[in-house]
C-alpha cells in the first residue's frame, strides 16, 4: 500500500486533524426534536440539556462519531491516492527521451504528461527519473516527491542531438545486475531487436508512448561531405549533401552574411523523397557556411546544416638549386605550390643541405645512405605500424610499380618509418627520382610529389562534415603527424561555454552547434535520418505496464464505500437508530 500523491507524516497529520475535528463538532453538536407532551415531568432535564455548548458531560454518540469518522478516513485516503501493490521489489528507471526525434510537434509534450502520470503512480522509494538528450540527467531520485519532478521538466526541451537510448539504457540495466528493473522509455526512438534480446534477463524494456501527431511532413538534411574540387584547384572544395524532401527555399549564409551560391541537383541520386544536391568550387578560406530550408515542418532540428569551410592557402616551398631539373619543373607547375625565397612552410632539398633547416622536407638521398628507397619520418610519438598505415594510403604508395622500380634499380625497394622526428619528412632515393629510372616518367610520379608536398604542409585531407554524437577519428587520421590526440583529444569549448574534454578517446560533439577547440572553430549539424526521417510502424510499438508494476488503484473503491455509509447513516437516522 502506498499514497504516491502525499508522505506518509502528511497523511497521518491530517488524518489526525480530521479525527480531532469531528470530534469537536459531536461535543458541539445540538440537535433540537419537537416533541409534544402532556406532563412537565421532563421540564427540569429538557432546560439542562440545552446547555450544549459547556464541555461537562461525557461523550454521548460514540457509534455515530466512528461512522462519520470513517467515511472521512475513506475520502481522505482516496484523495491521497491510495493504490495497492504486490511488493515484488523491482526497481523503475523512468527514461524521458529529450534527442530531437522527440521534437516531432507535440510528441514530446505528450510524452513528458504521460511520464508525469507514471511517476506518481509508482511507490517513490523504487522509482527514479532520468533525461536522455544530448547527455544523461537525473531528474528524480528514489525518494523523492513527484511534485519536483513536475519543477525539473517544466524548462525542458528536445535537444539537436541524435538519440543514446540503447546505449544508456544498457547502462542502467547494467547497473544493478542482481536487481530486477524495469526500463520505461518514453519516446519514439528506434530500440532494435537485437538490442533488446542483449539486455541482462532480470531488465525489461516498455516503451511507453502517448496519442501524439504521426511523424510526417517534414524535410531535413541526412548527410554532408566536403570532397576535393572536381577542376583539381587547390583551394577549391565540393560540397555533397542529401536531404529528405525538395530543397525549395534553401538559404545559404557565409560567416552569417547571404550569399548565392549555385548548386546542381543530381537526377536520381538517393531515390523517392530524397534529394542530393551539390555545390562546386566553395572557395576554401575558413569560412563558416550554413545552409537552411525554411521552418514550419515536422522538426526544426535538422532544418541547418553547418561546416567550416577548410582553409587553404599556397603551399610556399623552398627548392634547392640541386635538384633534379624534372622535380622543379613539376613542382613550379603544381597549382598548389608557390615557389619562395623566404618564409616557406616546406623544403625540397638533398640530404645534408641547410637549405630550410627545421622545415618539413622532401629529400633526396643517396642509394649507400639509406636501406629505404621510400623513408617516411613523422613528428609525433605514436605506434610505428599505426603511422605507416596512414601514409601508405595517403602519399600514394599503392599507386607505385614497386617491382619494376626494382627490377631497374636491381635491388629491393623498401618503404619505411620513423616516428619522433623533429620535423615530417619523406626520404627518397636520388636513383629513383633521376632517369633512368622509370619512375618519373610513370603516371604515379606526380601524384607521389604532390601528395608528399600536401601531407608535409598539413593540408593533404579534408576534413570531414561534423555530425553530432559522432567521434572524431577522421580528424586525428588528417593530422599531419602521428599523434591523434592533438586533433581529436583535445579539449573543446561549447557555443554556452561549457569546455567538453574527452578523456582517453575521441571528442564526441553531443548535439549540433559551434565549438572551439585548438585546431580552430568545429561547426557540429544533427545530420540524424533516425530523427528526420518517419519511423516504421513496428517501431512505435508500445507497452502498457501490468499491474505488478505500477499497482492497482483503489480511490475509486473508497469512494464508493464512503458512499455506501453515509446511505447506511440516512437510512439509520430516519429509522431512529442514529442521533
Amino acid at each position: 500500500m502506498s499514497f504516491p500523491s502525499i508522505p506518509w507524516p502528511a497523511l497521518l497529520a491530517g488524518w489526525g486533524a480530521i479525527a480531532a475535528g469531528l470530534f469537536l463538532l459531536q461535543r458541539l453538536r445540538v440537535r433540537h426534536r419537537e416533541l409534544e407532551v402532556v406532563t412537565t415531568l421532563f421540564w427540569r432535564e429538557a432546560v439542562e440539556d440545552t446547555r450544549a455548548r459547556v464541555f461537562v458531560r461525557s461523550f454521548r454518540h460514540p457509534w455515530a462519531y466512528l461512522l462519520f469518522l470513517a467515511v472521512a478516513s475513506l475520502l481522505w485516503f482516496a484523495a491521497s491516492g491510495l493504490r495497492l501493490e504486490r511488493d515484488t521489489g523491482e526497481q523503475h528507471v523512468l527514461v524521458l527521451d529529450g534527442s530531437a526525434g522527440a521534437g516531432w510537434a507535440g510528441r514530446f509534450e505528450a510524452a513528458r504528461e504521460l511520464l508525469l502520470e507514471d511517476a506518481a503512480a509508482l511507490p517513490a522509494e523504487r522509482r527514479e527519473v532520468w533525461w536522455c538528450g544530448a547527455s544523461a540527467r537525473l531528474l528524480l531520485r528514489r525518494g523523492e516527491h513527484v511534485r519536483l519532478l513536475e519543477e525539473r521538466l517544466a524548462g525542458l526541451a528536445p535537444e539537436a542531438a541524435p538519440s543514446r537510448a540503447e546505449a544508456r539504457l544498457l547502462a542502467w540495466a547494467e547497473r544493478e545486475p542482481e536487481q530486477a528493473t524495469e526500463l520505461r522509455f518514453y519516446g519514439d526512438a528506434p530500440l532494435r531487436p537485437e538490442w533488446l534480446a542483449a539486455l541482462p534477463d532480470r531488465a525489461e524494456v516498455v516503451r511507453r508512448a502517448a496519442e501524439a501527431a504521426p511523424r510526417a511532413g517534414n524535410r531535413g538534411f541526412l548527410s554532408a561531405g566536403l570532397a576535393e574540387a572536381a577542376s583539381g584547384r587547390w583551394d577549391r572544395v565540393d560540397l555533397r549533401l542529401e536531404l529528405a524532401g525538395d530543397p525549395d527555399g534553401l538559404a545559404v549564409s557565409l560567416d552569417g552574411q547571404p550569399a548565392q551560391l549555385p548548386f546542381r541537383r543530381l537526377p536520381d541520386a538517393a531515390g523517392p523523397g530524397r534529394a542530393v544536391l551539390r555545390f562546386d568550387e566553395l572557395p576554401a578560406r575558413g569560412q563558416r557556411l550554413r545552409l537552411a530550408l525554411p521552418g514550419g515542418d515536422g522538426l526544426a532540428a535538422d532544418d541547418a546544416v553547418e561546416l567550416v569551410l577548410p582553409v587553404r592557402p599556397p603551399i610556399r616551398a623552398l627548392l634547392s638549386p640541386t635538384l633534379p631539373e624534372g622535380l622543379r619543373a613539376l613542382v613550379a607547375s603544381d597549382p598548389a605550390v608557390q615557389v619562395v625565397e623566404a618564409d616557406a612552410a616546406l623544403v625540397l632539398r638533398r640530404a645534408g643541405e641547410t637549405l630550410g633547416a627545421g622545415l618539413p622536407a622532401l629529400e633526396l638521398t643517396g642509394v649507400a645512405q639509406s636501406d629505404f628507397a621510400f623513408l617516411v619520418r613523422g613528428a609525433g610519438a605514436g605506434s610505428a605500424d599505426a603511422f605507416l598505415n596512414r601514409v601508405y594510403r595517403r602519399l600514394g604508395f599503392a599507386e607505385i610499380d614497386a617491382l619494376s622500380l626494382a627490377s631497374g634499380l636491381e635491388r629491393p625497394v623498401r618503404l619505411g618509418v620513423e616516428t619522433g622526428a623533429p620535423a615530417p619528412a619523406v626520404v627518397v632515393w636520388d636513383a629513383v627520382m633521376e632517369p633512368p629510372s622509370s619512375f618519373p616518367s610513370s603516371r604515379s610520379y606526380p601524384l607521389f610529389v604532390a601528395r608528399c608536398l600536401r601531407w608535409l604542409a598539413g593540408g593533404d585531407e579534408l576534413l570531414p562534415v561534423a555530425a553530432a554524437g559522432e567521434g572524431l577519428e577522421s580528424w586525428a587520421a588528417a593530422a599531419p603527424v602521428d599523434d591523434p590526440a592533438s586533433a581529436s583529444r583535445a579539449a573543446w569549448e561549447a557555443a554556452d561555454g561549457r569546455r567538453l574534454e574527452p578523456v582517453g578517446a575521441a571528442f564526441v560533439p553531443p548535439a549540433a552547434g559551434l565549438y572551439r577547440g585548438e585546431r580552430g572553430r568545429l561547426a557540429v549539424s544533427l545530420l540524424d535520418g533516425a530523427a528526420t526521417l518517419p519511423l516504421p510502424a513496428a517501431s512505435l510499438a508500445a507497452a502498457d505496464p501490468g499491474a505488478e508494476g505500477a499497482g492497482l488503484p483503489a480511490w475509486s473503491w473508497l469512494v464508493l464505500l464512503a458512499l455506501a455509509l453515509l446511505l447506511f447513516e440516512w437510512h439509520a437516522f430516519h429509522r431512529g437508530r442514529l442521533p
